[in-house]
């Protein structure tokens, strides 16, 4: 039954039995490389960015050093990952 309509949906389009079979099987091999690629982003995703955490400051160094942490946690958490402080 699925051939019967394979087939015809394969005539339809002005295909041979052979192309319509090529063109699945390279959609079917894009789609498993997508969900391959879309899992890896994900498992990168769920792990967090471990930076230092800020504590104060005493000196201008330090404050600039404490400014510059509270930044990178704002432009990593803005990029999509977790941040954790060590």
């Amino acid at each position: 039954m699925l051939c019967h309509q394979f087939d015809e949906l394969a005539s339809a389009m002005g295909w041979t039995s052979e192309l319509a079979m090529k063109q699945g099987v390279g959609q079917l091999e894009y789609a498993r490389s997508i969900k391959t690629r879309i899992a890896e982003l994900e498992a990168k995703l769920s792990k967090p960015v471990l930076l230092p955490k800020t504590n104060g400051y005493w000196t201008e160094q330090e404050k600039a050093y404490e400014e510059a942490i509270t930044l990178a946690k704002r432009q990593v958490r803005l990029a999509g990952f977790s941040v954790e402080e060590m």
